[in-house]
């Protein structure tokens, strides 16, 4: 029976199991592309999360720079090694 089934409808077996491979892997929105293109926008997500957290974070200190010059010249010193006239500056590399 089983053989007289796939006899009469082995054509459309055959063509839904075309149909089966080419979506999911031969087509424009295949399976395959659209995991690779939803990973690769959960790592955008991510990264979008850490620039955001960075931004917080600058806009913060900025803001504190922004507030007295006590920590602007602290920021200077710290960051670009900047110093006064009659200072010297040295570095110790660990």
């Amino acid at each position: 029976m089983l053989r007289n089934f796939f006899r009469k409808y082995m054509l459309v077996c055959l063509s839904v199991f075309l149909f089966l491979i080419w979506i999911c892997f031969c087509d424009n929105n295949s399976v395959v592309k659209r995991y690779i293109l939803n990973s690769k926008i959960s790592d955008l997500e991510e990264q979008c999360e850490d620039y955001s957290r960075k931004i917080s974070a600058d806009s913060t200190s900025i803001s504190e720079i922004k507030k007295s010059n006590v920590n602007l010249e602290k920021y200077a010193r710290e960051r670009y090694y900047m110093k006064r006239d009659n200072e010297e500056i040295f570095i110790i590399v660990e």
